[in-house]
């Protein structure tokens, strides 16, 4: 099914397809076949509609592009912007589309996004493709049944950072005359929020590969660099900071750091804990209404 839309949206050039193409292949060698074994599942259910590969800047690149799910049953919908993970070098909004069409069942608006890779771009590109989504989502989702006073942001590893960063420091939504209070909310899962070398987490090489060799660079795409007391008149919107228990326990002592980072500045944040080591647990949780996390989302959501 294909729908009108103002967003951009044309053919992909040749050399799109076959980066698009590549990058899936990544990410079945790393993560199996049954990646993309949703997306042979019919996802018109329901009252469920959705509108896939629309452009979000005038490249036309489908790399910069996204995907939005939507109740035909709803009016004035919450609206979750969706940021996969892959440590900046892999993920693709398809593996998502499951996820998004129960969403958007419950009554939700998804737009599920996809964001420019390294090694091909270096930081702050997949930044500010994240925030250009978010300004699409702010002109456009009014035609999806859309609310745009309530745009949350959820991510995960490193869409987790993006969409923290993009909260914490305001130069990338400015850029699009947007502020910190268009966001309703962040919800971040496993999320990478320090850039630096750790021991048993990302290397030098690595690190320089996606955000370049300058270590003020890494501290500006540091999110703990950007908490600031509310008292100097900094709006940062509400953070549900969610990983799993039995994860690598750098994203344990990340999400802690961040917490802590917060509630030394006065913000309060809310919390949850998946008991199991597996990274993707959130996915199989956001399809089943009565998993506990999806209630602690519905919760977060329900205050605004």
């Amino acid at each position: 099914m294909r729908v009108e839309s103002n967003g951009i949206d044309s053919n992909s050039t040749t050399t799109q397809k076959i980066m698009r193409f590549v990058m899936i292949l990544i990410l079945v060698l790393l993560f199996g076949e049954n990646s993309f074994s949703q997306q042979t599942k019919s996802l018109d259910t329901a009252n469920v509609k959705y509108h896939r590969d629309i452009f979000y800047t005038e490249a036309k690149d489908s790399l910069q592009s996204l995907d939005v799910y939507w109740n035909s049953e709803s009016k004035n919908a919450k609206v979750l912007l969706f940021v996969h993970g892959g440590g900046w070098l892999s993920g693709d909004k398809r593996q998502y589309g499951e996820m998004a069409t129960h969403l958007a069942a419950q009554g939700l608006t998804a737009v599920v996004v996809n964001y420019r890779l390294s090694p091909l771009v270096k930081f702050p590109a997949h930044t500010e493709d994240v925030a250009s989504a978010i300004n699409w989502t702010n002109q456009f989702i009014r035609n999806y049944n859309g609310d745009r006073n309530k745009i949350y942001l959820m991510g995960h590893s490193a869409g987790g950072h993006l969409v923290s960063l993009i909260a914490l420091d305001g130069r990338y939504l400015k850029k699009h005359k947007l502020k910190a209070k268009s966001i309703q909310g962040v919800l971040t899962i496993s999320a990478a929020f320090e850039i630096k070398p750790q021991e048993g987490g990302a290397t030098k090489k690595y690190l320089g590969m996606v955000f370049g060799d300058d270590e003020n660079v890494w501290n500006q795409a540091s999110c703990t660099s950007y908490v600031e007391s509310k008292s100097i008149g900094k709006v940062i919107p509400r953070f549900l900071i969610s990983w799993g228990k039995h994860e690598n326990s750098l994203i344990t002592k990340e999400s802690l750091n961040m917490m802590k980072e917060f509630e030394d500045n006065g913000i309060k944040v809310q919390t949850h804990i998946f008991d199991t080591k597996d990274h993707y647990a959130f996915v199989n949780e956001l399809k089943n209404e009565r998993s506990p996390f999806f209630g602690k989302v519905t919760q977060f959501m329900d205050h605004l």
